[in-house]
């Protein structure tokens, strides 16, 4: 197994929303702490495509967040340096795609990854399917 890294942590959907929301007094404080640090520069945070789909499902069908709000939400995100993932630009690329169309975030996820991986793709979504035939 390999050495555990201090300065750097793998953010749960849990944090990111109770940061984002506020909506826990305690639990958005321990969670400002992490962003706090990172944002200057004593840790690094890797954020999961899968936790950033879930967080996205979250705020939009939960908290009924408005799709424009999550998308400016997740993109002043994305960009900060602190925050680390290999396919950050496809996430970025992939919420872009989102915020034009009326297809699902992970529908839009899998078109962009399929595209950067040279990938066909095969879908029964008439929506993925017409866009997947126009690349």
């Amino acid at each position: 197994m390999e050495e555990k890294r201090t300065d750097s942590v793998c953010l749960d959907t849990n944090v990111l929303l109770r940061f984002l929301l506020e909506d826990d007094s305690v639990l958005y404080i321990q969670a400002k702490k992490v962003f706090k640090e990172a944002e200057r520069g004593q840790l690094l945070i890797y954020l999961d495509e899968v936790i950033l789909a879930e967080a996205i499902w979250v705020l939009l069908s939960v908290y009924k967040l408005e799709k424009q709000v999550i998308c400016q939400i997740m993109t002043k995100l994305l960009v900060c340096k602190w925050l680390v993932n290999p396919r950050k630009e496809l996430m970025l690329k992939s919420i872009g795609l989102w915020s034009k169309t009326k297809l699902h975030y992970p529908d839009c996820w899998l078109f962009i990854l399929s595209g950067s991986l040279g990938f066909g793709m095969k879908t029964f979504d008439l929506d993925l399917m017409r866009m997947a035939r126009e690349k």
